[in-house]
């Protein structure tokens, strides 16, 4: 007589026949009546559920409700119909457990705080402050204004409060506190203890600094530290009331290759280096120093005869001032320095003073008294070279067009 077993809501799982067993309906042998070998199965079908089919897979025809071990990742799981949900847990202890899943709880006996994890960490869920330590954290609070009851965030430290948070729209006077007005936004205590002395903040938050981040108007007083990127809203006007100076020398840009200033007003402007140079684009890749004359191919030219009349200027090492400067690239579109000091390269003897004139090759010499005129002179040498062969010496350039 056959078995009709049924699940534990009732529904009808399947009918077994007499004789027969069946491995393909639950994770489970069940075998009817007169099976051969049944006490194999039926110990076996024990002894799987003693240990909740502990495997590194996951048991095959699982039923709704049904536990599974799972053996490498020693977490408990349950079969919900579609998936295996790990069941998470709560545990107790001074270190952290080992192997924990996305959801376990943690009590950390040690320092009584309470922590989840969150699939590669521990979050620690409160208290903030361990025990046993000063009070620290950012912690809500309402104050009056003597008609209206405004919520903020009192920034403390160590016991004391050094600063307290506002969303307001508007500023106001609270009653019963240390700040004399509260703004919106971030506001620092006037006075803030360390080690025993007190200390004016470098940066005090007001009406007009914290708004500024929402493109209105802001004016910056005392030292303020920027580090990291510091975006400014294009639509507001910050006004600094002291020097801009860098952390370091010759180290930060003001802009970038890719995002510049637009107009930038001022009375003077002091660079290291010496020349005025702009971008052209030349009919082959020069060395910086080389002489070069309008024509060729390109625009710009090596200056290969002597005593051209054609001489525009030289390839510059490093410009004070680059015109020009989004045409091509150092190889394609180089600097030519049209007026100021900058290296050229030259040949033969030359003392400081001289006028040079293109010796061809794109390379200048002294020129003769006899033969320069107001065409041909690239510039005047700064200091002596007293050897015949070729070499570089620091030059004023000065073209005349």
């Amino acid at each position: 007589m056959p078995y009709n077993l049924t699940l534990t809501n009732g529904t009808a799982l399947l009918t077994l026949p007499d004789g027969t067993e069946d491995s393909t309906t639950t994770s489970l042998a069940l075998v009817g009546r007169n099976f051969t070998g049944f006490g194999s199965f039926i110990n076996e079908n024990f002894i799987k559920l003693l240990e909740h089919f502990s495997s590194a897979t996951a048991p095959t025809n699982p039923l709704v409700g049904q536990i599974w071990w799972d053996s490498t990742n020693r977490h408990l799981n349950v079969w919900q119909g579609t998936n295996w949900k790990v069941i998470s847990s709560s545990m107790t202890g001074t270190t952290a457990p080992t192997n924990p899943v996305v959801g376990d709880f943690w009590w950390n006996t040690s320092i009584s705080s309470f922590s989840v994890y969150n699939g590669s960490q521990w979050v620690n869920i409160g208290p903030a402050t361990p025990p046993g330590t000063a009070l620290t954290g950012v912690l809500g609070n309402v104050v009056s204004d003597g008609s209206t009851v405004h919520t903020v965030g009192n920034i403390v430290v160590n016991n004391k409060l050094v600063g307290v948070i506002s969303s307001d729209n508007t500023a106001f006077n609270p009653v019963g506190s240390s700040f004399t007005t509260i703004y919106p936004g971030l506001n620092i205590s006037n006075s803030v203890y360390v080690q025993g002395s007190v200390v004016t903040p470098s940066l005090v938050a007001t009406s007009a600094n914290v708004t500024s981040l929402n493109g209105t108007n802001a004016t910056f007083t005392g030292t303020v530290n920027f580090t990291g990127v510091v975006n400014m809203p294009t639509s507001a006007t910050q006004t600094f009331s002291s020097n801009v100076v860098p952390a370091a020398n010759l180290t930060y840009n003001l802009g970038s290759p890719t995002v510049w200033w637009n107009n930038i007003y001022g009375t003077s402007i002091h660079a290291q280096y010496a020349d005025l140079a702009e971008r052209f684009e030349t009919d082959a890749e020069y060395e910086p120093g080389t002489v070069v004359e309008l024509g060729g191919a390109a625009e710009i030219t090596a200056a290969v005869t002597e005593l051209s009349e054609e001489v525009f200027g030289v390839i510059s090492t490093k410009a004070a001032f680059v015109m020009n400067s989004k045409a091509g690239n150092d190889q394609t579109h180089p600097p030519i320095a049209v007026q100021g000091r900058v290296p050229i390269k030259v040949i033969g003897k030359i003392k400081k003073g001289d006028r040079l004139v293109s010796a061809g090759n794109g390379i200048a010499r002294a020129g003769k008294k006899s033969e320069i005129n107001a065409w041909n002179v690239i510039g005047r040498s700064l200091e002596d070279k007293n050897t015949l062969d070729t070499g570089i010496v620091e030059a004023v350039v000065k073209i005349n067009s």
